[in-house]
This record gives C-alpha cells, sequence and structure tokens, in this order.
C-alpha cells in the first residue's frame, strides 16, 4: 500500500519555502496570487498499516515544534482548500532522489521496512487562477529536465 504524508509549517510560522514561491509566481506576472502554502510530499510504498506509516511520519519525517503533517492513503490526496489550485511537483521517473536512500535507512533504524520513498512538493495556490498558472510553475517551481 502507498501512504501519502503532506508535511507543512505550522499556521503562524515564517515558512520561507512558501513565500519563496509565491515571490516567483509573482515575478513571473500572476500578481493576483494572494497566498501560497508549500507542502513537502512523501509517498511510502510497502506493507505498512496505518500504525507504522502514522509512527515513519511522527518520528521521522516532520518537526513537531515547526511542522504539521496530514497522513492519507496515496490514492486518496487531501483536498484543496476553497479557492485554491493544487501544483505536484515530483522529479521524473529514472532521476535520482536524495532524499530516498536517506529516509529508507531511517525507516529501517525504526525496524519497519517500506519498498521505495518518493519525494515532491505540492503547492497550494490562492486565489483559483487558471490563466498562466501551469506555465509559470513549471517555470519557477520545477526543473522541467528533471521534474
Amino acid at each position: 500500500m502507498i501512504w501519502r504524508v503532506d508535511v507543512a509549517a505550522k499556521e503562524g510560522l515564517t515558512d520561507p519555502t512558501s513565500r519563496g514561491a509565491q515571490a516567483a509566481l509573482q515575478e513571473f506576472g500572476l500578481r493576483r496570487i494572494t497566498r501560497v502554502r508549500a507542502f513537502q510530499v512523501y509517498l511510502l510504498d510497502g506493507d505498512l498499516d496505518r500504525p507504522a506509516a502514522d509512527r515513519i511520519a511522527r518520528e521521522l519525517l516532520h518537526d513537531p515544534v515547526a511542522q504539521e503533517y496530514l497522513l492519507t492513503p496515496g490514492t486518496e490526496p487531501p483536498a484543496a482548500a476553497q479557492d485554491t489550485r493544487t501544483i505536484l511537483v515530483f522529479k521524473r521517473p529514472g532521476v535520482m532522489d536524495p532524499v530516498e536512500a536517506s529516509a529508507l535507512k531511517a525507516v529501517a533504524d525504526l525496524g519497519l521496512k517500506v519498498r521505495r520513498v518518493r519525494t515532491g512538493m505540492r503547492y497550494a495556490v490562492a486565489p483559483a487562477l487558471d490563466a498562466g498558472l501551469r506555465e509559470a510553475a513549471a517555470k519557477v517551481l520545477g526543473n522541467e529536465a528533471i521534474e
């Protein structure tokens, strides 16, 4: 089963990743964007039940002081907030993900096993713009050669 863990800075805390994404999209010409919230996304592929996946998220994938996480089945992505568009950025197949190797080792150190860990970013952009958002995201939120 694949579990999805979305990790973000707690509401109210400074989040440089979200601020940087918002500034980059605005500089690209999407000046109407008023808010971007960035999430690190982890896809855990293994024979894990919910408590085991939650343990990985809780103990390895987030900082409980500054971050919060949401655990969902990989087939059920989190619902988008009202009046937002979601942008997902993952590495292309075959591109090395340096986080995967360290995550696999850390999971093994917990006494658990996963076959694979994929990492990516999710950006929730408000307001829900259609015009130009896909092009802007491809240019400023990802590297088209590898993501």
